[in-house]
């Protein structure tokens, strides 16, 4: 709440807005007596006691007068001389500023003077806004349905590339459907949307708007534009200069705002461009007749619009911005007359100001963030609101982080050091406020200048905003500000505390909170605009990309969706000033000495033993002034290292501070000795000779990183005029990175990585890309176990390495046809089954009419005929082959049957590339003879069996027959064998056989980087290869598959995760295995995660 301490006032008087806004639980007391103002007038109130500790520092209840009817004060609450006695109020006044002390608290802030002024400036409010009311009915008014078009303005939207602009619709609370369906409704009576039959689509979502009043929320139905405007060309027309606009202001004395009613909605979208505006709710498609907020050009169609409209006024008692115009007079006479002239064209211009929003008459008058007044123009508390709760520091952690503070703005405050000079020796005595002389003087002093700072300087809506947040364990703190020529330059400090609920909040939850509530309480600076948001919680600049872990999350990430804004990541020591906001003190939930932002505590104080991890022996050997000169000699300058010192093993980190004190942290971490250290900018040779004396280990490499190069000279000097090298080496290295100790932490930066932009990249660049910013032990092996265990990855990602098996030596025929492999051909329309013996290489295509079970017995019967009955056939899955008339007839010839693995193909190797070499013969007959068909495939048969095989040296036909096969050219006779060359060729082709199929595995099998066999066990998860016919847009693989049993030859009995019970048989080289997957044993406990 904001109030009014008047030492006028017997009485404390609460607004009945602030009452039923901040107390609306608390019951009150009926018969709160005659409350009469200094105008005269008198109203009947209600008592009501409230809990005033948070505004005391101190347990106070407080009891209240609520004013019934219209409260015109701009304040919520009067408090009066009986709140006064009560709660010990001490107020001292400096020049135009008032230090109030409430119990044990403090506030800086504006003073008011004035006799009666509430109650004068109440009357004459009343009187003016009464007149102009019943004179500009027409133009005053809430009700939406009657809002006029403006004639004189239309907006349009064009495009710099074609084609439409569609999003799927935002998912939102079911409980927003009735409001959302009610605004749609009244916006479709009104005439502000229509229906829809446009190509485009943007989201619609909905926004909380303003405070709630009455105790019910209200909130704004809008749509995200932001990809219609990112295609949209920009219009540029300048906004007026804040600056300016106020400067206007100067010796005026009676003021007013008037707000436009639903501004943009009072200018028309031209007919072409309305389809483009476009948007979905349910089962409704709708489009804007009038312009919408978050359109790209709306702020410049708009802003064009009133200055065309005021532009015959001048400027001399009106300025506008925006929606938003202040009329402002030096007396109530010429002000009832500027009121005139600004509806009388208002009305000419057919726009609707509304009646609820604006105010007539006052004295004093907030207006774009600042409070208006005869006096002059001051910040709205509320913009230094989180500098005046911030209360007296009490140890060296809270001195330390005013101290961070104010060196942020030491440029803007006048003799900085002699001013803080109270301040830094307190830090020196142990955080003893009460023994430093002018602490307190110094501390006000400088919270002043502090608060003084918004004041100084108007935003410049030409420049970019920056808003830098921060979250403590108790209390959200923020800083607006813009980089201006001098430097970056604060525009508001906002903070507030946390509830007991939000207290409970995770880390990434109060952090996301603070942005949230932030970018909301700054929202008159931001909408419209592009900004830029730090937050020293790295895991938000993935914000977009991070999981909706609960509703919460979801629904802070879509209210955010409404601005413009990139967020960076800045590093917590840099975050001083939106830290020293967000740890008000005062409010202590654990004990602060126990934590330190800066991350150093002083030597003095540290308690932490500081004599190095191995102390040199005694002697003289070992003491720096006895070094060995020739030593010395051979030192070749500084050792400088590519590699980040977080890997080292002993790590010095230098910074530099602002006072005259070292600051030491030690600190160990895997095994890793690491060591804060902070001198004074200027520290001397024998300071840097000292620490180096305490801190480096003998007989070993320590490596620092030193980001000031002027210190880093400093330490080299010291250190070569020192030490000997050889004894206490030192490397200093060019890089250091963010240590992620934690297993959440490092597991949800992998995440928000692989799911970020990159689009799920593999290990090697989300390795080499987090490895440039963050360090941890085993990075790699995370990455690649979160990787591994990404659902979507698995899927629809290549096996750029198929899984490779040890091949087997299966073993040889001894003779023809022992074995024989059979498979299907196809040949235009007909149908071949073909068959090739793997020991003599002899082949065969026998025509079958169809794949039926009776054509493929009849088949194998013509086989037999001709060859014999094998002893094992080897065919692959086909239902052709698994038929039960084909399978009974290989049972009663008693021949054994092979099926192969299905989609492993290699399994029927011999079959497969006798297919490829018929293949090839069918097309030189093709382009050679014009030869197709059945006669092509026997000449094809016959030239295959006829040619010499490279493994056996002979032909099949010589290998099974025993002679040469009779040629139509020379040879009139064949070349018959006895049975002693018959025997010795086969002898012969069964030796070269083996050696060929044992050159082949060994060959392979050395080619392979490990057994994959021995990586897979019962229990693993893996992904199985997806259907061969997929398009180039199909997932690679399918899955989930949990390992049941391990069979030969790289076969797996696997059964699919989602379908329990449900198995099949499958070659591991057609499979995914997830990599980083611990056993599982059972389908329910699949370890499978979905990034």
């Amino acid at each position: 709440m904001e109030v009014l301490v008047d030492t006028g006032s017997t009485t404390s008087l609460l607004s009945g807005k602030a009452r039923r806004k901040n107390f609306g639980k608390v019951p009150g007391t009926p018969g709160g007596g005659i409350i009469r103002t200094v105008s005269g007038r008198a109203r009947t109130g209600e008592c009501v006691t409230v809990d005033a500790t948070p505004l005391c520092g101190r347990p106070l209840l407080w009891s209240a007068r609520v004013m019934n009817g219209e409260w015109s004060n701009r304040f919520d609450a009067i408090l009066g001389v009986d709140f006064m006695a009560q709660a010990g109020v001490d107020i001292t006044i400096k020049g135009d500023r008032a230090q109030v002390r409430i119990g044990e608290k403090r506030f800086v802030t504006d003073l008011v003077l004035g006799r009666a002024q509430s109650g004068h400036a109440e009357e004459v409010s009343d009187d003016i806004m009464g007149r102009i009311r019943d004179e500009f009915r027409d133009v005053i008014q809430d009700d939406l349905e009657g809002l006029k078009v403006c004639p004189w303005a239309k907006h349009y939207i064009p495009l710099v590339e074609s084609g439409p602009v569609y999003k799927k619709p935002y998912r939102y609370p079911h409980a927003m459907r009735e409001e959302i369906r009610g605004q749609l409704d009244e916006m479709l009576k009104a005439g502000i949307i229509r229906h829809s039959a446009s190509p485009f689509s943007s989201p619609l979502w909905v926004v909380p708007k303003g405070d709630p009043g009455e105790g019910k929320q209200r909130y704004r139905v809008v749509v995200d534009y932001r990809d219609l405007n990112r295609k949209t060309e920009p219009e540029f027309y300048p906004l007026p200069r804040i600056e300016d606009v106020l400067d206007m202001l100067a010796g005026a004395t009676i003021f007013s705002v008037v707000d436009l009613k639903s501004g943009y909605h009072q200018i028309e979208v031209a007919e072409k461009d309305k389809y483009k505006t476009a948007f979905t709710f349910e089962r409704g498609h709708y489009e804007y007749n009038r312009m919408p907020f978050g359109l790209r050009n709306a702020p410049a169609t708009f802003q064009r619009l009133m200055d065309a409209a005021l532009k015959p006024l001048g400027i001399g008692f009106v300025q506008g911005y925006m929606d938003d115009l202040i009329i402002f007079s030096k007396s109530r006479t010429e002000h009832l007359r500027h009121l005139r002239a600004v509806f009388r064209r208002l009305r000419e211009a057919g726009l609707t100001a509304s009646a609820s929003k604006s105010k007539f008459a006052l004295e004093s008058i907030d207006f774009l963030g600042y409070v208006i007044s005869r006096e002059g123009v001051a910040p709205a508390r509320k913009k230094v609101q989180g500098i005046l709760d911030a209360g007296v520091p009490q140890n060296q952690t809270e001195i330390r982080r005013v101290l961070g503070m104010i060196n942020y703005y030491r440029r803007f405050i006048p003799n900085a050091a002699e001013v803080c000079k109270p301040l830094t020796a307190a830090l020196q005595k142990g955080g003893n406020v009460k023994n430093v002389k002018g602490f307190k003087e110094a501390l006000e002093q400088v919270t002043d200048i502090l608060c003084r700072l918004p004041t100084l300087r108007y935003p410049d809506f030409k420049l970019p905003f920056e808003v830098c947040t921060d979250a403590s364990d108790v209390a959200l703190g923020a800083v607006l500000s813009q980089q201006a020529k001098d430097g970056e330059y604060p525009l508001a400090f906002i903070s507030r505390t946390l509830s007991k609920a939000e207290c409970n909040y995770s880390t990434v939850e109060k952090e996301l909170l603070a942005i949230v509530w932030a970018v909301e309480q700054l929202r008159p600076y931001l909408y419209g605009n592009t900004f830029t948001l730090f937050s020293d919680h790295k895991p938000l600049v993935w914000m977009e990309s991070m999981a909706e872990r609960s509703p919460k999350i979801a629904r802070w990430k879509e209210a955010l969706r409404n601005y413009d804004f990139v967020i960076k990541y800045r590093e917590g020591k840099a975050n001083v000033v939106a830290d020293y906001l967000s740890r008000p003190i005062l409010i202590h939930c654990h004990d602060s000495d126990s934590e330190d932002p800066w991350g150093f505590e002083p030597l003095a104080e540290s308690g932490v033993n500081t004599i190095p991890d191995r102390p040199a022996e005694q002697g003289t050997e070992n003491q720096p002034e006895t070094v060995d000169r020739a030593d010395r000699q051979t030192y070749r300058g500084p050792q400088v290292s590519t590699e980040i010192v977080n890997k080292q093993k002993h790590q010095l980190w230098w910074q530099t501070g602002t006072d005259s004190v070292v600051h030491t942290r030690y600190d160990v971490w895997e095994g890793k000795r690491i060591i804060n250290i902070q001198v004074p900018k200027d520290a001397s040779i024998n300071t840097l000779t000292d620490i180096l004396t305490q801190h480096l280990v003998p007989d070993t490499t320590t490596h620092m990183y030193v980001p000031d190069q002027d210190l880093a000279a400093r330490i080299w000097t010291a250190y070569e005029g020192n030490f000997n090298h050889r004894q206490a080496g030192l490397v200093q290295c060019g890089k250091a990175v963010e240590s992620v100790r934690t297993t959440q932490e490092q597991g949800d930066l992998v995440k928000s990585y692989h799911l970020g932009k990159t689009n799920h990249r593999g290990i090697n660049e989300t390795l080499s890309r987090l490895s440039r910013h963050f360090y941890w032990p085993g990075m790699k092996k995370t990455i690649e176990d979160t990787i591994g265990r990404c659902e979507v990855c698995n899927r629809a990602k290549y096996l750029r390495q198929p899984t490779q098996v040890p091949q087997e030596i299966t073993p040889t025929p001894q003779r023809p046809f022992e074995r024989v492999h059979i498979d299907l051909f196809y040949e235009g329309r007909i149908t071949y089954m073909t068959g090739i013996d793997p020991f003599s290489k002899y082949a065969m295509a026998l025509q079958v009419p169809d794949k039926s079970g009776n054509s493929i017995r009849r088949a194998l019967a013509n086989w037999f005929a001709m060859f014999g009955i094998p002893m094992e056939l080897v065919m692959d899955n086909g239902n052709e082959f698994r038929n039960e008339l084909v399978q009974g007839y290989l049972k009663a010839n008693d021949v054994g049957v092979h099926f192969t693995t299905p989609g492993h193909h290699q399994s029927n190797g011999p079959v497969e590339r006798f297919h490829s070499t018929l293949i090839e013969h069918l097309r030189l007959l093709r382009e050679d003879r014009g030869l197709v068909g059945p006669e092509a495939v026997l000449v094809a048969v016959a030239a295959y069996n006829s040619s010499i095989h490279s493994v056996t040296g002979v032909t099949p036909f010589e290998a099974v027959f025993g002679q040469t096969s009779l040629r139509p050219i020379r040879h009139r006779t064949a070349d018959a064998m006895d049975a002693r060359e018959r025997n010795r060729v086969f002898a012969e082709i069964e030796e070269r056989v083996e050696a060929e199929k044992a050159a082949r595995v060994t060959r392979i099998n050395e080619s392979m980087t490990h057994d994959a066999m021995a990586n897979v066990r019962p229990g693993d998860v893996l992904y199985k290869a997806a259907n061969l016919t997929r398009r180039k847009g199909d997932r690679r693989f399918d899955g989930p598959f949990l390992v049941r049993n391990i069979l030969d030859h790289g076969r797996l009995q696997i059964e699919n995760v989602r379908r329990p019970g449900r198995t099949e048989v499958i070659h591991l080289r057609d499979c995914r295995v997830a990599r980083g997957l611990e056993d599982t044993g059972a389908p329910e406990d699949a370890n499978v995660i979905l990034l």
